[in-house]
Protein backbone atom coordinates (compact mmCIF):
# COMPACT_ATOMS: atom_id res chain seq x y z
CA UNK A 1 0.00 0.00 0.00
CA UNK A 2 1.12 3.02 -0.77
CA UNK A 3 0.91 6.86 -0.74
CA UNK A 4 -0.02 9.08 -3.78
CA UNK A 5 3.17 10.49 -4.48
CA UNK A 6 3.98 6.64 -4.57
CA UNK A 7 5.88 6.77 -1.26
CA UNK A 8 5.38 3.14 1.06
CA UNK A 9 2.60 3.49 3.79
CA UNK A 10 3.39 1.66 6.65
CA UNK A 11 1.67 0.11 9.06
CA UNK A 12 -0.31 -0.10 11.45
CA UNK A 13 -3.03 0.79 8.67
CA UNK A 14 -6.67 0.72 8.19
CA UNK A 15 -7.94 -1.31 5.27
CA UNK A 16 -11.09 0.49 3.62
CA UNK A 17 -12.07 -3.51 2.69
CA UNK A 18 -11.71 -4.51 6.34
CA UNK A 19 -14.25 -1.93 7.33
CA UNK A 20 -16.47 -3.48 4.76
CA UNK A 21 -15.95 -6.94 5.77
CA UNK A 22 -16.44 -5.72 9.79
CA UNK A 23 -19.98 -4.35 8.50
CA UNK A 24 -21.19 -7.01 6.81
CA UNK A 25 -20.32 -9.26 9.84
CA UNK A 26 -22.04 -7.40 11.67
CA UNK A 27 -25.16 -7.17 9.60
CA UNK A 28 -25.29 -10.74 9.17
CA UNK A 29 -24.86 -11.36 12.85
CA UNK A 30 -27.71 -9.18 13.67
CA UNK A 31 -30.02 -11.57 11.13
CA UNK A 32 -28.71 -14.72 13.12
CA UNK A 33 -30.04 -13.36 16.40
CA UNK A 34 -32.66 -11.93 15.09
CA UNK A 35 -33.16 -15.66 13.38
CA UNK A 36 -33.29 -16.70 17.21
CA UNK A 37 -35.39 -14.31 18.80
CA UNK A 38 -33.23 -12.33 20.04
CA UNK A 39 -34.10 -8.71 19.02
CA UNK A 40 -32.32 -6.85 22.05
CA UNK A 41 -29.04 -8.00 20.62
CA UNK A 42 -29.75 -7.69 16.86
CA UNK A 43 -30.85 -4.38 17.42
CA UNK A 44 -27.35 -3.33 18.99
CA UNK A 45 -25.58 -5.11 15.82
CA UNK A 46 -27.49 -3.20 13.38
CA UNK A 47 -26.84 0.05 15.28
CA UNK A 48 -23.24 -0.44 15.49
CA UNK A 49 -23.18 -1.23 12.08
CA UNK A 50 -24.90 1.95 11.15
CA UNK A 51 -22.72 4.17 13.38
CA UNK A 52 -19.51 2.21 11.79
CA UNK A 53 -21.22 2.95 8.05
CA UNK A 54 -21.34 6.63 8.70
CA UNK A 55 -18.15 7.22 10.43
CA UNK A 56 -16.83 5.01 7.52
CA UNK A 57 -17.95 7.15 4.87
CA UNK A 58 -16.89 10.36 6.82
CA UNK A 59 -13.08 9.11 7.41
CA UNK A 60 -12.36 7.63 3.87
CA UNK A 61 -14.54 9.12 1.16
CA UNK A 62 -12.13 11.35 -1.20
CA UNK A 63 -14.31 13.14 -2.72
CA UNK A 64 -12.68 14.60 -5.78
CA UNK A 65 -11.51 10.81 -6.88
CA UNK A 66 -15.20 9.80 -6.18
CA UNK A 67 -14.03 6.94 -4.40
CA UNK A 68 -12.91 5.44 -1.21
CA UNK A 69 -8.95 5.71 0.50
CA UNK A 70 -7.62 2.68 0.23
CA UNK A 71 -6.47 2.69 3.55
CA UNK A 72 -5.73 5.15 6.63
CA UNK A 73 -2.20 5.42 7.72
CA UNK A 74 -0.96 5.57 11.66
CA UNK A 75 -1.27 8.82 11.31
CA UNK A 76 -4.36 9.01 10.54
CA UNK A 77 -4.76 10.50 6.79
CA UNK A 78 -6.11 8.54 3.81
CA UNK A 79 -3.99 6.81 1.54
CA UNK A 80 -5.45 8.40 -1.65
CA UNK A 81 -4.80 6.35 -4.60
CA UNK A 82 -7.41 4.61 -7.41
CA UNK A 83 -7.62 0.81 -6.54
CA UNK A 84 -9.74 -1.59 -7.10
CA UNK A 85 -10.49 -2.34 -3.13
CA UNK A 86 -13.49 -0.33 -3.47
CA UNK A 87 -15.39 -2.85 -5.09
CA UNK A 88 -14.70 -4.90 -1.87
CA UNK A 89 -16.63 -1.75 0.01
CA UNK A 90 -19.56 -2.57 -2.18
CA UNK A 91 -20.12 -6.57 -2.21
CA UNK A 92 -20.32 -5.34 1.64
CA UNK A 93 -23.17 -3.14 1.36
CA UNK A 94 -21.14 -0.69 3.30
CA UNK A 95 -21.56 1.80 0.76
CA UNK A 96 -24.32 4.57 0.67
CA UNK A 97 -26.71 4.07 -2.21
CA UNK A 98 -26.73 7.75 -3.64
CA UNK A 99 -22.74 7.51 -3.44
CA UNK A 100 -22.63 3.84 -5.27
CA UNK A 101 -23.31 5.33 -9.12
CA UNK A 102 -20.28 7.56 -8.31
CA UNK A 103 -17.88 4.59 -6.76
CA UNK A 104 -19.11 2.21 -9.77
CA UNK A 105 -18.60 4.96 -12.29
CA UNK A 106 -14.94 5.08 -11.11
CA UNK A 107 -14.23 1.76 -10.95
CA UNK A 108 -15.22 1.20 -14.65
CA UNK A 109 -13.49 4.55 -15.88
CA UNK A 110 -10.13 4.12 -17.47
CA UNK A 111 -7.75 4.25 -14.91
CA UNK A 112 -8.96 1.04 -13.30
CA UNK A 113 -11.23 -0.73 -16.22
CA UNK A 114 -8.89 -2.48 -18.25
CA UNK A 115 -11.68 -4.21 -20.25
CA UNK A 116 -10.19 -7.53 -19.38
CA UNK A 117 -11.22 -6.82 -15.47
CA UNK A 118 -10.40 -4.17 -12.50
CA UNK A 119 -6.64 -2.72 -12.40
CA UNK A 120 -5.78 -3.20 -8.86
CA UNK A 121 -3.67 0.20 -9.03
CA UNK A 122 -5.13 2.75 -10.99
CA UNK A 123 -2.57 3.35 -14.58
CA UNK A 124 -2.06 6.99 -12.98
CA UNK A 125 -1.01 6.31 -10.03
CA UNK A 126 2.95 6.71 -9.48
CA UNK A 127 3.16 3.08 -8.59
CA UNK A 128 1.26 1.90 -11.47
CA UNK A 129 2.97 -0.83 -13.59
CA UNK A 130 0.93 -3.47 -15.32
CA UNK A 131 2.69 -6.31 -14.13
CA UNK A 132 2.82 -5.99 -10.61
CA UNK A 133 0.43 -8.17 -8.48
CA UNK A 134 -0.85 -5.51 -6.51
CA UNK A 135 -0.01 -2.46 -8.14
CA UNK A 136 -1.35 -3.12 -11.60
CA UNK A 137 -2.43 -6.62 -12.31
CA UNK A 138 -5.81 -7.92 -12.93
CA UNK A 139 -7.40 -10.38 -10.80
CA UNK A 140 -10.59 -12.28 -12.25
CA UNK A 141 -11.58 -13.17 -8.75
CA UNK A 142 -11.33 -9.31 -7.37
CA UNK A 143 -13.11 -7.88 -10.46
CA UNK A 144 -16.28 -10.90 -9.49
CA UNK A 145 -16.34 -9.61 -6.40
CA UNK A 146 -17.04 -6.36 -8.08
CA UNK A 147 -19.41 -8.56 -10.31
CA UNK A 148 -21.48 -9.61 -7.15
CA UNK A 149 -21.35 -5.34 -6.28
CA UNK A 150 -23.11 -4.41 -9.23
CA UNK A 151 -25.68 -7.27 -8.75
CA UNK A 152 -26.37 -6.21 -5.58
CA UNK A 153 -26.90 -2.31 -6.19
CA UNK A 154 -28.50 -3.31 -9.11
CA UNK A 155 -26.20 -2.29 -11.53
CA UNK A 156 -27.44 -4.91 -14.49
CA UNK A 157 -25.95 -3.11 -17.41
CA UNK A 158 -22.48 -2.86 -15.68
CA UNK A 159 -22.75 -6.57 -14.89
CA UNK A 160 -23.38 -7.78 -17.83
CA UNK A 161 -20.20 -5.50 -18.80
CA UNK A 162 -17.98 -7.05 -16.15
CA UNK A 163 -18.98 -10.39 -16.53
CA UNK A 164 -18.51 -10.39 -20.19
CA UNK A 165 -15.15 -9.49 -19.85
CA UNK A 166 -14.26 -12.13 -17.82
CA UNK A 167 -15.60 -14.96 -19.36
CA UNK A 168 -14.01 -13.67 -22.55
CA UNK A 169 -10.75 -13.43 -20.63
CA UNK A 170 -12.04 -17.53 -19.91
CA UNK A 171 -12.34 -17.98 -23.43
CA UNK A 172 -9.17 -16.38 -24.57
CA UNK A 173 -7.16 -19.22 -22.94
CA UNK A 174 -6.42 -22.72 -24.68
CA UNK A 175 -8.50 -24.69 -21.56
CA UNK A 176 -10.95 -21.79 -21.05
CA UNK A 177 -9.77 -21.38 -17.56
CA UNK A 178 -9.00 -18.28 -15.44
CA UNK A 179 -5.88 -17.68 -14.00
CA UNK A 180 -4.96 -16.28 -10.98
CA UNK A 181 -4.06 -12.85 -12.57
CA UNK A 182 -3.00 -11.37 -15.79
CA UNK A 183 -1.35 -8.09 -16.69
CA UNK A 184 -3.50 -5.14 -16.30
CA UNK A 185 -2.69 -3.56 -19.88
CA UNK A 186 -5.61 -2.31 -21.68
CA UNK A 187 -7.51 -4.68 -23.76
CA UNK A 188 -6.91 -4.42 -27.49
CA UNK A 189 -9.45 -5.90 -29.92
CA UNK A 190 -8.55 -9.28 -31.57
CA UNK A 191 -5.39 -9.21 -29.58
CA UNK A 192 -5.40 -12.05 -26.09
CA UNK A 193 -4.55 -10.41 -22.45
CA UNK A 194 -1.09 -10.07 -21.91
CA UNK A 195 -0.48 -13.19 -18.91
CA UNK A 196 1.21 -12.40 -15.66
CA UNK A 197 4.32 -14.90 -16.13
CA UNK A 198 4.41 -16.56 -12.62
CA UNK A 199 0.31 -16.76 -12.05
CA UNK A 200 -1.23 -19.91 -11.03
CA UNK A 201 -3.02 -21.76 -13.12
CA UNK A 202 -5.64 -23.21 -12.86
CA UNK A 203 -6.15 -21.04 -9.58
CA UNK A 204 -9.21 -21.91 -7.30
CA UNK A 205 -10.15 -18.17 -6.75
CA UNK A 206 -10.64 -17.48 -10.53
CA UNK A 207 -12.28 -20.63 -10.92
CA UNK A 208 -14.75 -20.13 -8.32
CA UNK A 209 -15.32 -16.90 -10.60
CA UNK A 210 -17.26 -18.11 -13.48
CA UNK A 211 -20.12 -19.77 -11.38
CA UNK A 212 -20.57 -17.12 -9.23
CA UNK A 213 -21.01 -14.50 -12.65
CA UNK A 214 -22.92 -17.12 -14.38
CA UNK A 215 -25.60 -17.18 -11.54
CA UNK A 216 -25.35 -13.60 -11.20
CA UNK A 217 -26.76 -13.24 -14.94
CA UNK A 218 -29.03 -16.00 -14.46
CA UNK A 219 -30.39 -13.70 -11.70
CA UNK A 220 -30.58 -10.90 -14.08
CA UNK A 221 -32.23 -12.68 -16.72
CA UNK A 222 -28.99 -12.70 -18.81
CA UNK A 223 -26.46 -15.32 -20.32
CA UNK A 224 -22.79 -15.12 -20.15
Amino acid sequence: MNHADGSAAHAPLAVAEVQGYSFAAFRTAAGFYRTLGETDRATALDARANRMAVEFHQRFWIDDLSTYAMAIHARGAPLSVLSSDPGHLLWSGIVPADIAPRLVETLLGEALWSGWGLRTLGKHQERYNPVSYHNGGVWPHDTAIFAKSLSRYGFADQLRTVATALFDLAKARPDHRLPELVAGTCRVAGLPPTSYKHACYPQAWAAASLPLLAGLLQKAGATP
